[in-house]
């Protein structure tokens, strides 16, 4: 699904925050009728799927969230970094062909307002993610939006949640080596479904696995203490046990 105000959705005159975007996403599940969703997000989307787990835990089935912050420090100057002003200016041309409102300049203010004071969590509001959503907090390995620690303290902080690290890709990376990331997101739906099946045996409720699907929002656990790396055709990934 397109973000508020992006691609071919039109936006409105209120402020755009990841608390209104995530409000978007559970209209949409509303209107078609879907109880529960696998989330797949990049970037805002990552964020808007991390607000969800938080704030409307039940209409998870799991998350994966690929180059996500959870403060404003976290994120670099991205008008130092050429590859995202390509990207800025692809996006522009790409949005002023497409969306009914035609007006990127008010879109752009629009998101770095939002950007310039959010997300703002903490490991309070981490710890409101129940264990019953499958996580993989996903990020590229030079990335040029996100500084590292933001995806390795997520991982912390989510239990039972991995940390994948994509090589040779950054913010990006669904760009720049497609095969790999689906080969990810493949794996993770794999494990993801399982580990909800599970749970459906474990509390006799199988008949909860019809009617989910997958929402895609654009925009994994390390322990110090046993961790473990498992070559998947990727760089690493580490899982907490």
């Amino acid at each position: 699904m397109d973000s508020r105000g992006q691609g071919r959705s039109t936006s409105s005159s209120a402020n755009i925050t990841y608390d209104l975007m995530a409000a978007d996403v559970i209209g949409l599940l509303n209107y078609l009728g879907i109880t529960q969703a696998h989330i797949v997000g990049w970037s805002d989307g990552a964020i808007i799927g991390l607000n969800l787990a938080m704030n409307s835990p039940n209409r998870l089935v799991s998350l994966f969230a690929f180059a996500a912050n959870y403060n404003t420090s976290g994120a670099k100057d991205i008008s130092l970094s050429s590859v995202f002003n390509a990207y800025l200016t692809r996006t522009q041309i790409e949005y002023e062909q497409m969306n009914p409102i035609n007006d990127y300049q008010s879109l752009y203010n629009n998101l770095t307002t939002m950007w310039s004071t959010l997300p703002d969590w903490n490991q309070t509001d981490f710890a409101k993610i129940p264990s019953t959503i499958y996580a993989w907090i996903v990020d590229g390995e030079h990335e040029e939006v996100i500084y590292r620690d933001q995806p390795d303290t997520m991982a912390l902080w989510i239990p039972q949640s991995g940390e994948l690290i994509l090589p040779r890709t950054s913010h990006f990376a669904f760009l720049q080596d497609p095969d790999t990331y689906i080969a990810a997101l493949e794996r993770f739906m794999a494990q993801a479904t399982s580990y909800y099946t599970n749970q459906l045996i474990t509390n006799n409720s199988l008949y909860s696995l019809f009617g989910l699907c997958g929402i895609y929002c654009q925009a994994p656990c390390w322990s110090p203490r046993r961790s473990f790396s498992r070559p998947i055709g990727l760089n690493f990934f580490r899982f907490c046990l």
